[in-house]
C-alpha cells in the first residue's frame, strides 16, 4: 500500500489534461491573457475577464502541474479595470460591492477553495511544502509590514484613523508578501523557463501600451491637435501610472533584443514601449525610459552580435526621427509638461510638508493618512480621485518613497525598508545571471520613478515586484547545473553561491 510519504498527485498527467496544459504553460497563453486584458479594458468587459481568470485559476489549481501561470494572471488583473468601471471617479463601478463587486468575493473564494483542495492532496506543492521552502526575504518584508501596522501610534487623533491605517497596511502586506509566498512553494521552479518573468513583463508593458491607445480614442485625449494629460486615465490609473508601467518594462524588451537571433520583433516591441511612454506625457516615465534605454543600448553595443548591433543602431535612427516628429507635432503639450523640468510646485509643497510631518513624529511617523489629516484632498486640482468611498480608504501619498516612509512610519519604517533592500540586493548578487541583471534594471527603474511618484506604494506595481522577488530567489539560476564566477561556484542543492 502506498504510504502518505510517497503519495503523488497525478491529475495533471491525464492525456487530455496534458494537451490542455501544454498551452496553458506556454508563452502563447501569456499572450492570450494580455490580449484579453486589453479587450476587457477597452470595451468594459471587466466581469467577463475576471470570470475567465477565475475559471482558469480553478482549473490550474486542480489540474495544473503547478501554479506558475498564476504569476502572469495575477499581474494582468491589476491593469484590467476599464474606464467606465473606474472606482476612483465612478460610484457605479462594478468593483464596488454595492454594485456587482460582490462577485469578486465569489471569484476569490472559488480560487482559494480550489487551491486548498490541491494543497491537501498534493504533497509536492501542498501544505507540507510550505515549511520546507526557505524564504530568505520574508523577514525583511514582514519587518517592513510591521512598521506599517504600528505607524502613527501616539500621533494626534490616532484613534480616528487607526482602523483604516491597519486595514491599508494589510493591503500593502498582501501585495508585498502573498505572491512571493505562494509562488515560493507552489511552483516547480526547475521546470520554469529562465525568461518566463522577462516575457511576462514584456507582455505587461505592451498590454498597457495598447490600453493607452484605447484611452486616447475613448477619452478623446487629443484636443486641438494636442493631447490633454487630464483626460489620460483608465480604470486603474492616470498618465503617471500608465507611463510608469510601460517604461519600467523596457529592460525586458532590451533583453529580447540582446538574446534573439532574429531581433526584428523585439526591436519593434522596444520601439512601441518607447513611443507609448512618450504618449503617456509622464515626465518621470519618459526620463526613466530614456535612461534605461541608453543603458540597454550600451550593453547591446558591447555584448551583442555584430548583426544585432548594426540592426539596433539603424533602428535607433528611425526611432529618433519618430520621437522628434512627435515632439514637433505635440510641441505645446511637451512645453507644458517640461517647462519646469521634473520639478513642480505641488511636489515641493508635498515634500516640505512630508519632512515636517516626520520631524513632528520621527520614531513611528503619523501613519498612512497623515497627508489626509493635514490637507483637504477633495479641494486640490492635482488630486485625481473624486469618489469619496474610494479616496476615503486609499490615502493620499507623498510621491517619494523615502518621504513616504518617514512621514508614515518614521525612522522605524525607514530602517525596515533599508533591511528589506539589503536582503534584495544580497539575493541579486548571489543569483547573478543575465536574467537577474535585467530584472535588477526593471527594479531600479521602478524605485527610481518611485522617488518622484508613489508607485512603490501602489498595489499593482508591487504585485509584479513581489513575483520578481520570488522568481529571482527561487528560479535563477536553476537552468544550469553549475555557474562559475571566478572564485565562486553555484551549489544547486543548497540553491546558493559557494566560495
Amino acid at each position: 500500500m502506498e504510504s502518505a510519504q510517497t503519495r503523488k498527485y497525478n491529475l495533471y498527467n491525464l492525456p487530455v489534461i496534458r494537451q490542455i496544459n501544454s498551452f496553458i504553460y506556454s508563452k502563447p497563453y501569456i499572450v492570450l491573457v494580455a490580449l484579453l486584458t486589453v479587450i476587457a479594458n477597452a470595451f468594459g468587459l471587466d466581469v467577463a475577464f475576471f470570470g475567465f481568470i477565475t475559471f482558469f485559476a480553478v482549473y490550474i489549481a486542480i489540474f495544473g502541474k503547478d501554479l506558475s501561470p498564476y504569476l502572469p494572471m495575477l499581474c494582468f488583473c491589476h491593469i484590467t479595470p476599464s474606464i467606465k468601471n473606474n472606482p476612483a471617479i465612478n460610484a457605479e463601478s462594478f468593483l464596488f460591492p454595492k454594485n456587482s463587486g460582490y462577485l469578486l468575493f465569489y471569484f476569490g473564494a472559488s480560487i482559494i477553495i480550489a487551491m486548498a483542495i490541491r494543497f491537501i492532496f498534493d504533497d509536492e506543492i501542498g501544505f507540507k511544502n510550505i515549511f520546507k521552502q526557505k524564504r530568505k526575504q520574508s523577514l525583511g518584508i514582514w519587518l517592513l509590514a510591521l512598521s506599517f501596522f504600528i505607524s502613527g501610534i501616539g500621533s494626534e487623533n490616532y484613534k480616528s484613523f487607526a482602523l483604516k491605517n491597519v486595514a491599508f497596511s494589510a493591503v500593502q502586506l498582501v501585495a508585498f508578501f502573498v505572491p512571493y509566498f505562494v509562488l515560493s512553494f507552489t511552483v516547480k521552479w526547475k521546470d520554469i523557463k529562465k525568461d518566463y518573468l522577462c516575457f511576462t513583463g514584456l507582455m505587461l508593458g505592451l498590454a498597457v501600451g495598447f490600453e493607452l491607445i484605447s484611452v486616447y480614442v475613448i477619452n478623446g485625449v487629443m484636443v486641438d491637435g494636442s493631447p490633454v494629460e487630464e483626460l489620460m486615465f483608465t480604470g486603474w490609473g492616470i498618465s503617471n501610472n500608465i507611463g510608469s508601467m510601460i517604461s519600467i518594462m523596457i529592460p525586458f524588451a532590451i533583453y529580447y533584443v540582446y538574446v534573439s537571433k532574429r531581433p526584428l520583433i523585439p526591436v519593434l516591441a522596444l520601439d512601441f514601449l518607447m513611443l507609448t511612454t512618450v504618449f503617456s506625457l509622464s515626465r518621470t516615465a519618459m526620463l526613466a525610459g530614456l535612461i534605461f534605454f541608453i543603458i540597454g543600448f550600451i550593453v547591446i553595443l558591447i555584448k551583442a552580435s555584430k548583426k544585432t548591433r548594426l540592426y539596433f543602431v539603424f533602428n535607433l535612427l528611425i526611432l529618433a526621427v519618430l520621437i522628434y516628429g512627435l515632439a514637433f507635432l505635440f510641441t505645446n503639450a511637451f512645453i507644458i509638461s517640461f517647462k519646469s523640468g521634473l520639478d513642480s510646485m505641488p511636489r515641493r509643497e508635498l515634500y516640505s510638508l512630508g519632512i515636517k510631518t516626520f520631524l513632528d513624529k520621527p520614531i513611528l511617523g503619523k501613519g498612512f493618512y497623515s497627508l489626509n489629516n493635514q490637507i483637504d484632498l477633495t479641494n486640490n486640482n492635482w488630486v485625481w480621485a473624486t469618489e469619496l468611498s474610494f479616496s476615503n480608504f486609499f490615502p493620499g501619498r507623498w510621491h517619494n518613497t523615502i518621504i513616504q516612509l518617514l512621514a508614515t512610519g518614521g525612522v522605524v519604517s525607514l530602517v525596515a525598508y533599508c533591511f528589506h533592500r539589503f536582503q534584495t540586493i544580497k539575493t541579486f548578487i548571489e543569483k547573478r545571471s543575465l536574467e537577474t541583471f535585467v530584472t535588477l534594471l526593471y527594479m531600479i527603474a521602478l524605485l527610481f520613478e518611485s522617488l518622484l511618484d508613489c508607485h512603490f506604494f501602489n498595489v499593482g506595481p508591487i504585485l509584479f515586484y513581489s513575483c520578481a522577488l520570488a522568481f529571482v530567489e527561487f528560479r535563477i539560476p536553476h537552468f544550469t547545473e553549475k555557474i562559475k564566477f571566478k572564485d565562486y561556484e553555484y551549489d544547486t542543492n543548497e540553491n546558493r553561491l559557494l566560495k
